[in-house]
């Protein structure tokens, strides 16, 4: 099933198109005037309050466009927050919204998954300090999320409410818009960053729709250093070696949490986690074969064989 088929708000973007469409929050403060109405529309523009923010705080709040416009539109910002002397902090930053209407939710999952693959890449490359940032915890330091994708790729989408909006990628707009939410950027007032961050972020999704957890795993265990050149080119070139920073955090840790689990009952066969499971539920993977042990033993076969039936 595609994302467009069960998102709820589309809001007023054009249907989905071989250019892939962002939406771009830039928060600020120290806003106590802004740019006209014409300027605004021109480039792409409208403001908001966001409740988060201090001493005056804004939202800018594009339009959905391509990446092209999205970069164009930032540029003129960013001289505007130079002219009204903008301030950028702990408490702003800026958040992408990446369509993703036109995939299969099984393509979302490959993007989601080569996302928490490289995120320490992209924590190194808007500041290690982000890290810390409460409004976009990594994946890394809350696993769980990933998880979400399991329930995704049964159709569950009703679980995407329980993604925590103050994580580094947030998925409920997935659900909302059928969009994900990258929000570990801060604001930056030099579109220069900006543009390195947005093409990480284009090259990622690029690469990821064209994957599954199980092969984004394959590929960063063979060589991951190789393998970060390839999809993201001259992106995170000032990473000596990535694969040293996705060890030091674990982060396909993050990634096995997004597999299928496979059990064996008794000749009954339970897909958890995948396109081909019933619904009868969902197993959370066993950290150890005890584990999977005590899961088994308490599987109720006369309901899997009830639900099995009702499915067929």
């Amino acid at each position: 099933m595609k994302v467009q088929e069960f998102c709820q708000n589309q809001y007023d973007a054009p249907p989905p198109t071989k250019r892939r469409l962002y939406g771009v929050e830039v928060e600020v403060e120290q806003a106590g005037e802004h740019p006209s109405r014409q300027w605004l529309t021109a480039h792409k523009w409208r403001v908001t309050e966001d409740g988060s923010l201090r001493n005056n705080g804004l939202e800018f709040v594009s339009s959905p466009v391509t990446l092209r416009t999205a970069m164009h539109s930032y540029e003129a910002l960013c001289e505007k927050a130079r002219e009204f002397g903008y301030v950028a902090n702990a408490r702003t930053g800026i958040h992408v919204h990446a369509d993703m209407r036109d995939l299969e939710v099984t393509q979302v999952a490959g993007v989601v998954a080569a996302y928490a693959a490289f995120e320490p890449l992209f924590f190194d490359l808007v500041g290690r300090e982000r890290e810390e940032n409460i409004y976009c915890v990594p994946w890394y330091r809350a696993p769980e999320e990933g998880e979400l994708i399991a329930t995704l790729v049964t159709g569950d989408y009703a679980r995407l409410r329980d993604a925590c909006k103050y994580s580094a990628l947030y998925l409920m707009p997935l659900r909302k818009f059928g969009t994900i939410e990258f929000r570990a950027a801060p604001t930056w007032v030099d579109p220069e960053p900006m543009r390195r961050w947005m093409q990480a972020i284009n090259r990622c999704i690029r690469w990821g729709m064209t994957q599954t957890p199980q092969s984004v795993l394959e590929a960063c265990n063979t060589d991951p250093n190789t393998l970060v050149k390839q999809v993201f080119g001259r992106v995170f070139d000032h990473i000596e070696d990535p694969e040293s920073l996705m060890d030091g955090v674990d982060s396909l840790g993050t990634v096995a949490t997004m597999l299928p689990c496979t059990y064996k009952v008794g000749g009954w066969e339970l897909l958890a986690a995948n396109g081909e499971s019933k619904a009868f539920g969902y197993h959370k993977r066993p950290r150890n074969r005890r584990e999977a042990g005590v899961i088994m033993d308490d599987v109720d076969l006369m309901r899997v064989r009830e639900l099995l039936d009702e499915n067929d």
